[in-house]
């Protein structure tokens, strides 16, 4: 069976700018709130949603915020976080530079 694996990167804003380099952290579960952003209630509800699409459609998706304030951060931070999960795709690709 195929598998094709996709992956969402969700980033919320929080307080501090991405430009000083911090680690990406490897992936614990479906909701990674590095951003502290997302309640337990939430995570919990999202996690179950993102449970169950991957049972019935054999897809992953996973979210990950940071602390990003500004657009010209988002894509290294997309980017930073596609080599951090050992994501290659064509979408994680456009992500470089």
């Amino acid at each position: 069976m195929y598998l094709i694996t996709v992956f969402l990167l969700l980033v919320w804003a929080a307080v501090a700018d991405d430009s000083d380099g911090k680690r990406i952290p490897k992936p614990k579960g479906w909701i990674n709130d590095t951003a502290n952003v997302v309640s337990g209630l939430d995570r919990r509800r999202l996690s179950n949603i993102l449970r169950r699409y991957h049972r019935e459609t054999h897809h992953q998706l996973a979210v990950l915020t940071g602390p990003i304030l500004s657009a010209k951060a988002l894509k290294p931070f997309l980017f930073r976080g596609c080599n951090a999960w050992g994501l290659v795709d064509d979408a994680c690709e456009s992500l470089r530079g």
